[in-house]
């Protein structure tokens, strides 16, 4: 049993609010009730909910020694690993540390993390511990004033100040789904917009017709009227019968001539407003297609977001890389047929990849070599050269080469390299790949992101460009790491 002055120190660092809070986050209802038969002997907790049984057990630790020891005791044994995390860590990088790590998105992590921090006697725990709880105290606040329910049952008459987190990975799957619904009814919404846009340009491109033929009846009829015109002033037997007819005519020409302006006047304007509408559709199928782009890769990007927290929730403890603790762990991944390629073509020789990774790993400690190779010649030479790979320490990966039907080659190992270095992402801190193709470009975009150091080694002359923006460290070989061709 630890020293009560050592839990002494640590309770007082949280106060009633907060070793309540604690208490009933870290420890699970089994534990909790084997707590309660040591600090109540004799008492029973059937029948008590995990609320009262925790608010019990922390009253009697608040008024004695022996029932403090028991708790301070059964909390060091739930954040031993927190607390193996706290002594691995000093003084000037701990508060960055410690307010970084993803463990603080889950309730139990996070409660146990703060009694490690209240258990250890140095002052940049204390403070950092003083921040958590002023972050949670405002939090609290913030929702006590929005009313909102943070679901904790009888704890919230027994904390006023103090609030335990939500379990924040299922609330960022609900948020996650939220948006993407929200996505969904925004381009539900374009899609309406947009077929309202395609029948108005259908009914305005209807009137247009209608209105384009009604000018070319009009156009006719003062064809046919201007015949009737010349007819009856060659058909006029008298000057006044012909000039009363011509008149009559006249006003019937002049009287379909506005008629004409008119159904063109308003041929025009259908027209314009027909451009208009046509514009406001190109305009909106833009709009959707960008907002669609935009929400796709949205998705995507939370979805790989959530996929990367479930991960790391799931990954053991002893898995997790902790800079500052130990050499720098490197994997290095060797296409062999692009360096060769490159060293044959450049140099007239054949690279020496047996330096070539005591080179790479000089000063770090390789945790896995892979050579990715084609045999193809002769077999008795490449199986040498295979076992050479081996004693250096390579595991050799080999593929033979592979008629298509349209008579190409295919041998390339790009897919199982990439497999590999996805692979190896919990063990390793550095991934080294050793090429110059351009294809790899996305894959060591993702290892960034996922927060792996990646370099690149090869030619510098046979090197995609975006290849070497992407890396971190770029190790240029040239005619030392060669040998000549025997």
């Amino acid at each position: 049993m630890a020293a009560p002055d050592t839990h002494l120190t640590a309770v007082e660092r949280l106060g009633a609010a907060g070793l309540l809070t604690v208490t009933h986050d870290a420890l699970n209802q089994e534990r909790l009730g084997q707590v309660y038969a040591l600090v109540v002997p004799g008492a029973l907790t059937h029948g008590l909910g995990k609320e009262a049984t925790c608010a019990t057990v922390v009253r009697e630790a608040l008024q004695g020694d022996q029932a403090r020891a028991h708790l301070g005791d059964a909390l060091n044994r739930a954040a031993h690993k927190e607390r193996g995390l706290l002594d691995a860590l000093n003084d000037s990088v701990l508060r960055e540390r410690v307010l970084t790590l993803p463990q603080l998105t889950l309730r139990r992590e996070r409660a146990r993390l703060m009694w490690a921090l209240a258990a250890d006697p140095r002052k940049a725990c204390g403070d950092v511990l003083a921040e958590m709880l002023s972050e949670l105290n405002a939090a609290v606040k913030a929702a006590q004033s929005r009313k909102v329910d943070l679901d904790l049952g009888p704890l919230s008459d027994a904390v006023e100040t103090q609030q335990p987190p939500r379990d924040l990975v299922r609330e960022r799957v609900e948020r996650l789904e939220r948006e993407r619904a929200e996505f969904l009814a925004q381009l539900g919404m374009r899609d309406a917009a947009w077929r309202a846009e395609v029948e108005a340009r259908a009914e305005a491109e209807r009137q247009v017709a209608l209105w384009r033929t009604r000018a070319r009846d009009a156009e006719e009829g003062l064809q046919d009227t201007q015949a009737q015109l010349k007819n009856v002033l060659l058909a006029a037997r008298t000057p006044a019968v012909a000039v009363t007819r011509v008149d009559r005519l006249g006003e019937r020409l002049e009287a379909m001539e506005l008629d004409r302006d008119t159904w063109k006047e308003r041929a025009e304007s259908l027209e314009a407003q027909l451009d208009g509408v046509l514009q406001r559709q190109a305009q909106l199928a833009q709009q959707l297609v960008s907002r669609d782009l935009a929400s796709q890769q949205r998705i995507a990007r939370l979805r790989e977001s959530l996929r990367d927290v479930r991960r790391q929730r799931a990954r053991p403890a002893d898995e997790q890389p902790q800079e500052g603790l130990g050499p720098e762990r490197v994997a290095v991944h060797v296409d062999v047929a692009n360096l060769a390629a490159s060293a044959n073509h450049r140099h007239a020789g054949r690279v020496d990849f047996v330096a070539l990774l005591r080179w790479l790993g000089e000063g770090r400690r390789v945790a896995r070599a892979v050579a990715y190779c084609v045999e193809h010649g002769d077999a008795e030479r490449f199986q040498g050269f295979a076992n050479a790979l081996r004693g250096a320490g390579y595991e050799v990966r080999v593929k033979r080469p592979r008629a298509r039907s349209d008579g190409t080659i295919k041998a390339d190992w790009d897919m199982g390299l990439a497999m590999d270095v996805v692979a190896d992402t919990a063990r390793v801190d550095t991934i080294i790949v050793c090429s110059g193709d351009g294809d790899f470009v996305p894959l060591l975009e993702t290892m960034r992101r996922r927060g792996k150091r990646v370099e690149v080694c090869a030619f510098p002359e046979d090197t995609h460009e975006d290849l070497r923006r992407t890396a971190q460290l770029f190790h240029a070989l040239d005619v030392s790491h060669t040998r000549k061709s025997s």
